[in-house]
């Protein structure tokens, strides 16, 4: 079981909307914004929100998301060892 983070626990409240009415409040927020609240719906609701944004609103979503901003995986750089 998943111990809930401080950030979890302030969003639960995002649980007693529908998805239309969280569309309805998360309209017009940022991307960066939408890419914190959306992992923490259920996936119905957050695919549901998703679905109705338009493409522009979507890539921009896409770019935003954390994982788009990771740094790749690889060996990690040697420091100054040969």
């Amino acid at each position: 079981m998943r111990k809930a983070s401080p950030e979890s626990s302030r969003l639960q409240f995002l649980k007693d909307y529908d998805a239309k009415q969280l569309a309805m409040i998360l309209k017009g927020e940022s991307p960066q914004v939408l890419s914190v609240i959306l992992p923490y719906l259920e996936p119905k609701k957050a695919s549901s929100i998703i679905e109705g944004m338009n493409e522009d609103e979507r890539v921009d979503l896409s770019n935003a998301s954390p994982s788009s901003t990771s740094q790749p995986r690889g060996p990690a750089p040697s420091r100054g060892r040969p």
